[in-house]
C-alpha cells in the first residue's frame, strides 16, 4: 500500500524517475517539516484496537448487542474462541483482542466481568491464577464477586 502512495505522490506510473526525498523523511510530522504521510500499518492497527476495545466496552448498546450475538454469543469478546471463518474485518479485530488483554489492565468495581481462572487481574502476574489442587469446586468461584462478602466491601478471607 506504501508502494502506491508513494508513485501517487511522486507521479510515476511506470516506475521510473527520480526521487525527490526518501519516503522516510516524507513520514515525518509537518510540524517537523515533514510531508505528515501515516504509515498505514500502524493506523490501520490503531483502529482495528480502537473497534475492539469499543465492543468490550459497549455491551449495552444495541450495536454492541448485535456484534455478540453475531460472533461471540455465549461469553465476552475477551473470552470468545478465535475462529477465521468470519469475515476479513472481523478476523482483523479478532487479532487485537491479544493486544488489548497486554496493555489494560481490570478496574475491579463489583467483580462481576473478571473470571478468576481466566483473566489476569492481578498487576505482576503474566497468567491468571492456578486454584489449588486441594479446592474441588473450582466452578464455585468463576467471577472474581464471588470471592467477596455480600457487602462488596471486603475479601471473603476463607476463600481467598
Amino acid at each position: 500500500m506504501e508502494v502506491a502512495q508513494r508513485d501517487f505522490w511522486w507521479g510515476f506510473e511506470d516506475k521510473r524517475g527520480t526521487y525527490v526525498t526518501s519516503w522516510k523523511n516524507l513520514r515525518v510530522y509537518k510540524d517537523c517539516g515533514g510531508q505528515g504521510f501515516k504509515d498505514l500499518k500502524i493506523l490501520n492497527k490503531a483502529l482495528l484496537v480502537r473497534a475492539a476495545w469499543r465492543i468490550c466496552t459497549n455491551t449495552d448498546t444495541h450495536w454492541g448487542k448485535a456484534i455478540q450475538a453475531k460472533y461471540f454469543s455465549c461469553t465476552s469478546l475477551l473470552h470468545a474462541i478465535v475462529r477465521t471463518n468470519f469475515s476479513w474485518a472481523w478476523n482483523g479485530i479478532q487479532k487485537q483482542i491479544e493486544f488489548i488483554k497486554q496493555n489494560s489492565h481490570w478496574r475491579l468495581g463489583k467483580g462481576d466481568k473478571i473470571k478468576v481462572w481466566l483473566d489476569v487481574c492481578v498487576l505482576g502476574l503474566d497468567n491468571p491464577p492456578v486454584p489449588r489442587e486441594d479446592i474441588t469446586d473450582r466452578e464455585s468461584y468463576i467471577r472474581v464477586q464471588d470471592l467477596m462478602l455480600q457487602d462488596r466491601q471486603n475479601w471473603n478471607s476463607d476463600l481467598i
